[in-house]
């Protein structure tokens, strides 16, 4: 089981660190074409651009939607480039690290299937000696004034851990966006904060929004990371719990401030610590220290915090990286040992696959409502 814990974090190391060579590769590289790539003659002098979005809930977990756009040229080339629209990234594209030009690249030729019309499209990623090592094809058909395909795409070109997502494309002859930066423009995410009544923030991009009623809200940058709970007389004497741990607040009513520090993990050994700072300690509610319900059991994985919460006799909900990853499921207990049956769910794709393994057998503990994973007890 150790082995396995030890595959899962270097699997999510290799993606995170290609991930931002790709992007960065793609980003200087002057020979990239981001105007939209339209000259050219295949006979037709026909062109057509689609879009689609990469959306689903695992891609969201780590802020990596992104929508593509797919060009199909006069020339019968093919041409498809990525944003990584969760970013928030609204640079121009010579300048915009979450932009990929050229993320695929093909062909594409107009197809007759049972008398009916449609474009055949074909494109693929390729590694630095030219070899393809993902490819994705699809014939797209009109349907009132637009046309719409799917194809089957890599989350990271050459990363086969990872299951390629099925992308929804709708197109039409002719020019979607001008150009690049329009593109961008159209697409970028815009962000919208929760509510609070104030928040706490560190320089390194850290935010807790306070909420009222005791609750708070941990984001790092414009994703949020971990949820929980705080307690506070108003009159200098406040904690933070996060997860499974209590944290004390330092206040200064004179000054009106207060500040904590939180270490968020990422996944293994990767973690950032926020040194978090409020302005206004005056606007944090009064808020008593809640105890954790009888059906609720925290324990720890290897990437962060686990909170099992027994839903009825038979269903549980397991949250893992507190809400990175959620799992509905049945359950067996027999005497204080829990068995997990995970109830797969549209949009959990190969990120829950293989984070679920070390999730579904726990010891319990109902004196302190803690649990230790049984793969982590074998492992001892």
């Amino acid at each position: 089981m150790k082995v396995k814990r030890l595959l899962m974090g270097f699997v999510l190391a290799l993606f995170s660190v290609a991930t931002v060579f790709a992007v960065a590769g793609c980003a200087d590289d002057p020979d990239k074409d981001s105007s939209g790539g339209t000259s050219g003659g295949d006979g037709t002098g026909k062109t057509y651009q689609f879009v689609g979005v990469m959306d689903d809930a695992d891609l969201a977990n780590y802020g990596m939607q992104c929508t593509l756009w797919l060009k199909l040229n006069a020339d019968g080339t093919a041409a498809m480039d990525k944003y990584s629209h969760l970013t928030y990234n609204d640079a121009p594209a010579a300048e915009n690290s979450a932009y990929q030009a050229d993320y695929m690249t093909g062909t594409w030729e107009e197809s007759v299937k049972d008398g009916v019309t449609g474009i055949s499209i074909s494109v693929a990623s390729y590694n630095d000696d030219g070899e393809a090592v993902d490819s994705a094809s699809g014939t797209a058909y009109k349907r009132g004034a637009s046309y719409s395909v799917t194809l089957d795409l890599p989350i990271m070109p050459g990363l086969g851990s990872f299951a390629p997502r099925a992308v929804d494309f709708e197109g039409q002859e002719g020019a979607l966006y001008e150009n690049a930066d329009e593109f961008i423009q159209e697409n970028v995410a815009v962000f919208t904060p929760p509510a609070s009544v104030t928040t706490f923030t560190s320089d390194n991009g850290g935010t807790v929004y306070i909420q009222e009623g005791g609750t708070l809200l941990v984001y790092s940058g414009y994703n949020q990371v971990a949820e929980g709970a705080y307690a506070n007389d108003a009159a200098g004497n406040m904690t933070v719990t996060i997860g499974t741990e209590t944290i004390p607040v330092t206040v200064d009513t004179g000054a009106d401030t207060a500040s904590f520090s939180y270490e968020y993990v990422i996944y293994g050994d990767y973690s950032v610590t926020f040194d978090l700072t409020c302005g206004s300690y005056s606007d944090i509610p009064e808020a008593a220290a809640q105890e954790t319900p009888d059906n609720v059991y925290t324990g720890s994985a290897s990437l962060g915090a686990v909170i099992l919460t027994l839903d009825d006799e038979t269903n549980a909900t397991v949250d893992y990286m507190n809400g990175g990853f959620v799992y509905h499921c049945t359950y067996v207990r027999e005497g204080d040992v829990i068995t997990l049956t995970w109830i797969k769910e549209d949009g959990q794709g190969s990120y829950s696959e293989m984070m679920w393994p070390s999730l579904d057998q726990w010891t319990l503990n109902d004196e302190d409502h803690t649990m230790t994973a049984i793969a982590d007890e074998e492992a001892v």
